[in-house]
């Protein structure tokens, strides 16, 4: 009796030191682009680079204490825009059953830079009405380009689609379109060599 006993004590700890084993810890590094001092209205794209868990994960992006946004396996990447004043961006990485969990943050300086004239390269880009509830027209004469696309973020950077009109320097767009609240726009030229961003109010 006292040799099954101890027998099975042996088997357990074998059983539980494989399993500790195979339990690898798992390391995640945090990257951003375009930096980390960005304007409100710049779109930012955080990268992670995970080790150590061979299985599927789940990624929870925090602005502080709070999630944001939850991106999945394959995905290491979160794309957004950030509101102005000191923040702290956490990558918290679930690795569970096939590793345990890790984080890393990054601290953020970010900028309020919009209104209604928003400035790029010292030239002026134009947005009126602000706030609005009826057709918004960018105007990008000063800025010497001919907008050839217009892309829409809210405010989690997920993109928006809209219905748009674009003639020689100016893009027009109806507000009925959103519902009320802050948007992020990119206008870009057909070379998507230069481009210009800003932020509108729709209020209704």
């Amino acid at each position: 009796m006292k040799m099954k006993i101890v027998r099975l004590l042996f088997m357990s700890f074998i059983f539980s030191s494989a399993c500790f084993a195979q339990t690898p810890t798992v390391t995640v590094s945090l990257n951003v682009s375009p930096g980390t001092a960005v304007c409100d209205n710049e779109p930012v794209t955080f990268t992670a680079t995970i080790s150590g868990c061979p299985g599927a994960y789940i990624i929870y992006w925090k602005d502080g204490a709070f999630i944001i946004d939850t991106t999945y396996s394959p995905s290491t990447t979160w794309n957004t825009m950030l509101y102005a004043g000191t923040r702290q961006i956490w990558c918290t990485v679930d690795c569970n059953p096939n590793g345990n969990g890790n984080a890393s943050i990054i601290t953020m300086t970010v900028d309020d830079c919009s209104g209604i004239e928003e400035y790029e390269n010292g030239s002026q880009l134009t947005l009126y009405p602000n706030p609005s509830l009826s057709d918004i027209v960018i105007n990008a004469e000063r800025l010497q380009m001919l907008p050839a696309s217009l892309t829409v973020f809210d405010t989690q950077g997920r993109i928006v689609k809209v219905s748009y009109h674009i003639k020689e320097h100016v893009a027009v767009f109806n507000a009925t379109q959103f519902e009320n609240g802050t948007y992020y726009y990119r206008i870009a030229d057909k070379d998507n060599e230069k481009s210009a961003t800003g932020k509108f109010v729709i209020v209704k």
